[in-house]
């Protein structure tokens, strides 16, 4: 049996998203990672065959802690697993190329403990922040293929693909967007206007003489986010994924620019409504402290430009337990997209619910090949007693 792998990498799909369009609509050209002076830590999986019964290694990706949950009214006790299947090159399995089965006490499961892919007790939300670099050099210091147009279209393109996914399953996809330059600004949402993916593209286009805070403005997103997750109660399978697109080259989130002054509200070409932000004076070894003092958040790094600020920026999406991508080569489009599109699609919830007695138990969830010539498991205890129930932390 090959051993499960836990991740909190879950959200590598709009990371991936933001990168393949961003490229394509660069055309690539100017953005080739060929020289040793831009490393990137992207990894280019292999896709599997979409023909024939998949027959290849099987790996667990867990993305959530398993959860175990007792219902006193009815004497049962609930057990849910979030994970996706995976190939031997880490890249996602469909559910057609897999079989996935749970097991109490080595027992099989039947269909009527399983509970049912569409019910609310599976659900999870999505609460996504865009962190996008508007300073001047996004325009000036790319060669021939300005990147701020472009990424904004990325980031517009990875929004609405969340939106949509999420218009077909339980759960909720949210997402706010805050970019810099001088100043930081980020969008509003009122009572009579929510923004949408299309409001992205309406950002302001930078303009000479613009400085840059990409610190403050990052622990803005962050400070914003925490409040939106303050707002609502969490589960444990709920998501919170920050993207920051950038160069690195911060010379301003040193000055503390309008921190006690009241916001400003301004609006785009299309009457979208955002703020102009004050903040306090942000270094990078303050941000770095603040990701890490965050729960369940990850934070992932697009490094831009022919002139990037690679140690600023890896720093960054170290701290977030993220992926970090540098100016990836034309020729990686594709497959990032294939597995954009896969991460989306392929993240799986199981769960069970069994009326049991008080004491200890056994919960095995195994994916097998289409093939049934190889299988992963992964295996936990939990103990219930007194209404309740909690897993046993392995020796």
């Amino acid at each position: 049996m090959q051993k499960y792998v836990l991740t909190r990498n879950f959200f590598y799909v709009l990371f991936c998203l933001l990168v393949s369009t961003f490229l394509i609509a660069c055309g690539g050209s100017k953005l080739d990672n060929d020289s040793n002076d831009n490393p990137t830590d992207s990894k280019v999986s292999t896709a599997p065959s979409t023909t024939g019964i998949y027959s290849d290694k099987v790996f667990i990706d867990l993305t959530a802690e398993p959860e175990v949950n007792v219902d006193p009214t009815f004497e049962t006790t609930e057990v849910i697993l979030q994970f996706i299947p995976r190939n031997e090159s880490d890249f996602p399995l469909t559910p057609e190329q897999v079989k996935v089965s749970l097991f109490l006490d080595d027992q099989e499961i039947d269909p009527e403990g399983k509970i049912q892919s569409s019910s609310q007790q599976l659900a999870f939300n999505v609460n996504f922040g865009l962190v996008l670099d508007s300073s001047y050099s996004m325009l000036v210091s790319h060669g021939d293929n300005e990147a701020f147009t472009p990424m904004l279209e990325s980031a517009q393109n990875s929004v609405q693909k969340g939106i949509d996914i999420w218009s077909e399953q339980e759960g909720k996809f949210s997402f706010h967007t805050t970019w810099f330059n001088t100043s930081i600004y980020s969008s509003v949402n009122t009572s009579i206007q929510q923004w949408t993916a299309e409001d992205i593209t309406f950002i302001p286009q930078p303009q000479s003489g613009d400085f840059t805070r990409l610190f403050s403005a990052t622990e803005y997103a962050i400070e914003r986010m925490k409040e939106a997750i303050a707002d609502e109660e969490l589960g444990p399978r709920d998501q919170n994924i920050l993207l920051v697109f950038s160069d690195g080259q911060d010379n301003f989130s040193h000055y503390e620019k309008d921190k006690d002054n009241d916001s400003i509200r301004l609006t785009t070409e299309n009457d979208a409504e955002y703020e102009k932000i004050g903040h306090a004076a942000t270094e990078l070894t303050d941000l770095v402290e603040t990701i890490g003092a965050q729960d369940n958040l990850s934070v992932h790094v697009i490094g831009l430009g022919e002139k990037i600020n690679i140690d600023d920026l890896q720093a960054i999406a170290t701290a977030g337990n993220g992926l970090y991508l540098q100016n990836p080569g034309v020729e990686e489009i594709e497959k990032p997209f294939q597995r954009v599109i896969q991460e989306f699609t392929t993240l799986q919830t199981h769960g069970a619910n069994i009326p049991l007695k008080a004491g200890e138990y056994k919960f095995t969830l195994r994916v097998e090949n289409a093939a049934g010539s190889d299988a992963a498991e992964y295996s936990f205890r939990f103990k219930t007693g007194d209404g309740s129930a909690e897993i046993i932390p392995e020796v």
